[in-house]
């Protein structure tokens, strides 16, 4: 094999993401970044309130959490990236269904019990169960709505598997409705938000479901059928996405741009409400997030190593969602005795702290028999 031959064979590998150990590396990188803004945006220790301080950092860091609206979004991209086109065993993918709803229930009951010792807050049996069924309070186990978009997605898998094999035009079709009728929705909302406020002087924000009974995808997380499809058409044209010229350039740009618009959509609507508007988790529905997952994606292309650590934290990252609210409650309880944990750089550094410690729980786990279960699909 020449060096033109071999230079041929090795960017095809790239492309296609073929690793010695059969994994995707910029998969890897992108789920890695994604749940260190995960946990940075559930333990988010600094000020950010620029309507009671309108100071530059209070702006500055208002402006950093416009990426978290990305990181959850990032998962259902990877999740359909890498699942359609393998091949599907539907009895498999049941017993996957069956199984991740088993291990949120199981780590629903874990963080309840966990997070009332650690915060000294108590629940009678009642409460207990009503809060399980609820997956709430805020703040304890409410984060596992993932857990339940993930399984919405997974049931209508079988169905859009057989679409993208076998009819591409009607899941692109599905592709299309499902932006429409959630991001495209949203969008809506928010610029009527806007000329409401403008032409009427109503301070109002609207999230409102403007198809209202006409929409298939309303009362739940639609936007994650968004996400999960496009990961698949992703894939599908993944070589020609590699093969643009000056892609990086675009990617960035359409990042800074999108951070840019969606900070100052923030602003005014924080202005209109009176206190900080959600740009972070409230935002993932938007055409923001979006276009930056796209971004990331492409960006992500340029890694072509295998660090070892960036793999271990993918393979790990369902785990570090199961456990990272337990340890993050362990931090707020003592974090009032380092201040410095409640500027933007210490919060960053405790995030990393978090995330290695959930890596140290994960390793021990698998080690003790039943255990290790409770981590892996």
């Amino acid at each position: 094999m020449d060096i033109k031959d071999k230079a041929a064979k090795e960017m095809t590998d790239i492309v296609a993401g073929a690793s010695k150990n059969d994994r995707l590396s910029y998969i890897d990188l992108m789920e890695t970044v994604a749940i260190f803004m995960v946990i940075m945006y559930h333990m988010t220790l600094y000020d950010y309130n620029f309507i009671e301080t309108p100071h530059v950092m209070q702006y500055f860091r208002y402006f950093t959490r416009t990426l978290y609206a990305a990181a959850v979004p990032i998962f259902f991209f990877a999740n359909g990236y890498l699942l359609f086109d393998r091949k599907f065993d539907l009895r498999r993918h049941i017993f996957k269904c069956i199984r991740i709803v088993v291990l949120t229930f199981v780590w629903g009951i874990i963080g309840l019990l966990t997070i009332m010792i650690i915060r000294g807050e108590f629940m009678t049996p009642a409460q207990f169960v009503k809060n399980l069924l609820t997956w709430q309070p805020v703040g304890w186990i409410n984060h596992m709505w993932f857990m339940g978009a993930l399984i919405c997605v997974y049931i209508v898998f079988p169905i859009l598997k057989s679409a993208y094999d076998n009819n591409r035009s009607c899941f692109n079709c599905f592709l299309v409705m499902a932006f429409i009728f959630t991001i495209g929705s949203t969008m809506v909302s928010l610029c009527g938000s806007l000329a409401a406020d403008v032409f009427l002087g109503k301070s109002i924000v609207i999230r409102k479901n403007v198809f209202g009974m006409f929409n298939p995808l309303r009362g739940i997380y639609g936007y994650a059928f968004v996400y999960f499809c496009l990961g698949g058409y992703v894939y599908s044209v993944r070589e020609r996405i590699s093969g643009l010229a000056h892609k990086n350039i675009y990617a960035v740009a359409a990042l800074m741009l999108n951070c840019i618009l969606q900070w100052l959509m923030g602003i005014y609507f924080s202005h209109v409400t009176g206190k900080p508007w959600d740009i972070a988790g409230g935002a993932s529905d938007t055409v923001f997030a979006f276009v930056n997952v796209i971004a990331v994606y492409v960006l992500s292309l340029n890694y072509r190593s295998n660090w070892t650590i960036i793999r271990l934290v993918s393979e790990n990252t369902l785990g570090i969602y199961f456990v990272h609210m337990i340890i993050i409650q362990i931090v707020l309880k003592y974090q009032g005795n380092f201040e410095w944990f409640n500027t933007l750089a210490g919060n960053m550094l405790c995030s990393a702290t978090v995330m290695a410690v959930c890596m140290a729980v994960i390793a021990v786990l698998k080690r003790i028999p039943w255990f290790s279960r409770l981590v892996k699909l």
